[in-house]
């Protein structure tokens, strides 16, 4: 019987973040709910493995993870020499190229029926499309092992994601598509509850916009209600998904707090990066948020195409008039974005060194920009008022379900 490891490559650097892929836990699940053996190893936590030689070895990786991936390439090689490599991943499926010679194939996109196809048939292209699965409660429920993967003994928020895809079209970013899939309601509360018991009770729904699918949003809220999980949440909106209905009732299900990209506070540069919102309904969002008692985080970046010295200055402004909560990021020009294909045109990119495409340091500097405009403007952005700062320290523990 065939035998797939998967493997999360060692970050970058240390203290990188401690969360396993999500992406890697639901092709396992996918494939041992096919009868395929398979496991996940997290090579922040564990080496590889003495007592398991598999078939199939799938190496994931978003672009900051790219070189470990092929050094962790190089030791399956050494360590497991029948195996055959296979790369995926966001970085790889932007540029497969990266991949070789240290992969056999490299799935762009969605791995579930690509690393399916490739146990059951073998390999039979260098470079594989990923098809997408229609839908994703076909992945089964992940069972203990894999949930203690991904969340036992890890620091802070469970993360959980219960749809895929985004609507909206931000420069920056490469996940766009017209169709949003999601997991089923019951599938997706059951989830975060056995989450919640197992663990403990703060979450962050990680949907790229929770506020997206009102009628869903809803569902889930009185769900939670109804079962008493007393949970402690985290979700994602956006400016023009903004409902004050639904802010009620997410106040009630226990969302603590509520993120908005907001990226900047000049007009013309949120129209250039694709945003869809001007600063005056932002503003208007913000607060009214802000007002029914959730806390507002607001996330800028510093440096996206067409910045200028003014640009940079109206976000500094609008972020500390407007956002007590914020966290503030330099743009970067990822592989699989517009951003990375227009980059040259607007600015400089500084390197292509990978392991340094992190949002805290600056890759790209648009015409017009020095690096000090940037780094001075992001610590204005991310320094809090002191009262915000003390009330953020004295903020209680989440309790325990």
């Amino acid at each position: 019987m065939t035998k797939v490891l998967l493997i999360q490559p060692p970050p970058p650097m240390p203290n990188f973040g401690d969360v396993l892929s999500l992406g890697l836990c639901s092709i396992a699940a996918f494939l041992r709910g096919q009868g395929i053996k398979t496991r996940v190893v997290d090579l922040a936590r564990h080496s590889l493995p003495e007592d398991w030689v598999p078939d199939i070895v799938g190496i994931g990786a978003a672009t900051p993870y790219a070189r470990k991936a092929i050094s962790t390439a190089k030791d399956v090689r050494r360590r497991f020499p029948d195996a055959r490599i296979v790369f995926g991943g966001h970085h790889f499926t932007a540029m497969p190229e990266d991949a070789f010679p240290h992969a056999d194939a490299v799935v762009r996109g969605e791995g579930e029926l690509a690393m399916l196809d490739i146990c059951q048939q073998g390999i039979r292209h260098r470079v594989i499309k990923g098809t997408p699965l229609p839908d994703i409660d076909d992945v089964p429920p992940f069972d203990d092992e894999l949930m203690d993967a991904l969340y036992a003994g890890r620091p802070g928020r469970l993360n959980i994601v219960g749809a895929r895809g985004c609507p909206f079209s931000c420069v920056f970013c490469a996940e766009h598509t017209k169709k949003i899939r999601y997991q089923s309601v019951d599938r997706f509360v059951d989830t975060v509850e056995r989450m919640a018991r197992r663990y403990h009770n703060e979450v962050f729904i990680s949907d790229d916009i929770f506020t997206l699918n009102k009628a869903r949003s809803t569902e889930i809220c009185e769900q939670f209600i109804r079962r008493g999980l007393n949970l402690r949440l985290t979700v994602l909106g956006h400016v023009q998904c903004f409902d004050e209905e639904l802010l009620n009732l997410l106040k009630r299900a226990g969302v603590h707090t509520l993120s908005y990209g907001i990226e900047s506070g000049n007009n013309e540069i949120l129209k250039l990066v694709h945003k869809k919102f001007q600063t005056e309904q932002a503003a208007e969002v913000i607060h009214r948020t802000a007002a029914s008692g959730i806390m507002v985080n607001c996330l800028y970046m510093v440096g996206n195409i067409g910045e200028t010295e003014e640009s940079v200055a109206d976000t500094v402004a609008f972020a500390r008039a407007h956002s007590d909560v914020r966290w503030c990021s330099y743009a970067l020009p990822f592989p699989g974005t517009q951003f990375h294909k227009v980059a040259d045109r607007y600015g400089t990119v500084r390197t292509r060194d990978w392991e340094k495409y992190t949002n805290q340091n600056i890759v790209f500097v648009p015409h017009g920009l020095t690096e000090v405009t940037m780094r001075t403007a992001r610590d204005a952005i991310v320094q809090r008022p002191p009262v915000v700062a003390a009330r953020a320290a004295a903020k209680p523990q989440p309790a325990t379900v």
